[in-house]
């Protein structure tokens, strides 16, 4: 962020599809320490998609959002796409333009 902008970020530098490894310009902003956990990850293990918000649980796909300080189950699906689908709506409304991108 230094290099680009020729100052320091003032809180947190956020990657916005997640990924640490990808630091091209075009996924790189200046977040506060809220904007960088509504972003974050889970542990990589089985139950869970490559997909933000989506699980594998009981043969379905089951997307959740944490907002608020609490947990929203929003539905099982049948693909990962789908259940991602609705992860995407519901973040657009939680978090409006810090809303992951896809």
């Amino acid at each position: 962020m230094f290099y680009m902008t020729g100052k320091w970020p003032e809180q947190f530098v956020d990657h916005i599809n997640g990924d640490r490894d990808d630091n091209r310009w075009s996924n790189i902003r200046e977040a506060t320490r809220w904007i960088n956990n509504v972003n974050k990850r889970p542990w990589r293990n089985k139950r869970y998609s490559p997909l933000k918000g989506v699980t594998w649980a009981h043969g379905k796909y089951i997307a959740q959002i944490k907002a608020d300080f609490r947990n929203f189950y929003l539905g099982r699906f049948d693909t990962a796409e789908e259940a991602h689908e609705a992860y995407c709506a519901a973040a657009r409304k939680y978090f409006g333009e810090y809303a992951h991108p896809k």
